[in-house]
């Protein structure tokens, strides 16, 4: 079975920041950016979902009685440990993508990993979603941009649908999301009726999820999650309590995971993972602990506490864990991360082990402590990341001194790798890092 491995690009968090700051300029105001970790994606999110169901229409989610699948008791396990990327992985593989008038980037948005190729989105400089090989070298742009029919003018983000061999890509400038082969040819537009803005879209066999960020949270009839025909009419509704953080002009939005049949979505201030099949929702992943704040305190505290010149300090007075972001899984693993006290906590969960590790401290000690914790997607063999060799100093463009490091020696790397960086520079595109997870030995 062909597995899709997603991630929420620039890591789940990166990747609500600058959908949600977009949102704000051309909504409301735009906030300042704050200065916490991966905080700041919560605050800059604007309430969720004004999609016009029918009065009729039941969401069709799992009740509370339901028991997840998956459930990490936190307060069972310790959580100040340090876990260092030699403890779960064999050893890291870098990859050049190939740098050409085509396949520029100015930045990596979200990366999905089908059958060993790269399908990478850059929602800024080059607006497009780009191909690459297994061995960094370019393949093609899905679509064109424009404003005409078949092509996209602000990706926000995209999905690959296995089934079907086509990459939807949602354009939020143009309120439709595109459909094209993997040859990078227009087959199809649908455009999501009754609804304000939609972010992202999930793909289910032949089922279509959007995610809509609305203009009116406290009109009845709002979702998080709506399931839309092949006319783009929403016939079912998922998530409806989106009124809690309305005053502040926040609440949750609702990332999609698309996992072998299945599919995978959370909210930002929720501990529960769901899963969509057939149309049904039924909760997944449970982060549970007897600290989780109540959805209604967590809105007041807000409410009295945020500051948009430091957005992380209402968080930090905030006791307990919550707020599953960054999820990502394959066959074998389950990674995420979740709040406490603003501060970012991260799980790695083994399937078949059933064996949850939970740390506040990661170390990246097999590429020189640079890249922990910036997860972009997974792959059957490992997690993805990515260096970026740009850095802007007194307005000019400079190598990251990661690449100095390595090139002065300071930071060893063996042949295969430190060949590839060997030469670096800003004029380069980003160099992929798979962390690729130990084998178990199965005799054991």
């Amino acid at each position: 079975m062909t597995t899709i491995k997603h991630v929420m690009s620039n890591s789940g968090l990166y990747r609500l920041v600058k959908h949600h700051k977009a949102i704000i300029q051309e909504k409301v105001t735009l906030y300042s950016r704050g200065k916490g970790l991966g905080i700041v994606y919560v605050l800059m999110t604007l309430v969720i979902c004004s999609c016009q169901l029918p009065a009729a229409e039941k969401p069709a989610i799992a009740g509370d009685k339901d028991v997840a699948l998956i459930t990490v008791d936190v307060d069972s396990l310790p959580t100040e440990n340090t876990v260092r990327y030699s403890s779960l992985f064999e050893d890291v593989e870098f990859i050049q993508l190939e740098t050409s008038e085509m396949s520029q980037l100015g930045k990596i948005s979200q990366i999905e990993v089908v059958n060993d190729t790269f399908f990478i989105l850059d929602d800024a400089y080059a607006r497009s979603v780009l191909l690459f090989a297994s061995n960094g070298k370019f393949l093609r742009k899905v679509g064109k941009v424009g404003r005409g029919k078949g092509e996209y003018l602000k990706p926000s983000s995209f999905t690959v649908d296995v089934q079907t061999h086509t990459v939807l890509i949602v354009d939020r400038m143009l309120s439709k999301i595109v459909r094209y082969n993997y040859r990078g040819e227009y087959i199809e537009e649908i455009v999501p009726r009754k609804c304000d803005m939609v972010l992202s879209v999930g793909v289910e066999h032949s089922n279509l999820y959007v995610h809509n960020v609305p203009n009116h949270p406290n009109q009845s009839g709002n979702a998080l999650v709506m399931h839309i025909d092949d006319r783009g009419r929403p016939d079912q509704s998922y998530l409806t309590d989106v009124s809690v953080f309305s005053k502040l002009g926040l609440d949750s939005s609702s990332p999609f995971f698309n996992y072998q049949n299945g599919l995978r979505c959370y909210t930002e201030f929720s501990n529960y993972v769901y899963s969509l099949e057939d149309k049904r929702m039924t909760k997944y992943v449970h982060l549970k602990s007897a600290t989780v704040p109540k959805r209604t305190i967590l809105g007041e505290t807000l409410k009295h506490t945020y500051d948009p010149t430091d957005p992380s300090t209402g968080f930090r007075s905030i006791p307990g864990v919550w707020g599953i972001h960054n999820y990502l899984e394959n066959d074998e693993w389950i990674y995420f991360k979740y709040l406490s006290k603003g501060n970012d906590h991260s799980v790695f969960y083994a399937k078949s082990a059933n064996d949850p590790i939970v740390t506040n401290r990661l170390i990246d000690d097999m590429t020189g402590g640079y890249s922990a914790g910036k997860f972009l997607s997974i792959s059957e063999k490992g997690m993805v990341s990515y260096l970026f060799g740009r850095r802007i100093n007194s307005s000019r463009f400079s190598v990251d001194p990661f690449f100095e490091k390595v090139n002065d020696g300071s930071i060893r790397l063996n042949k295969e790798n430190r060949k590839i960086l060997d030469h670096y520079t800003h004029q380069n595109n980003p160099v992929l890092m798979v962390y690729n997870f130990k084998v178990k030995d199965e005799k054991n």
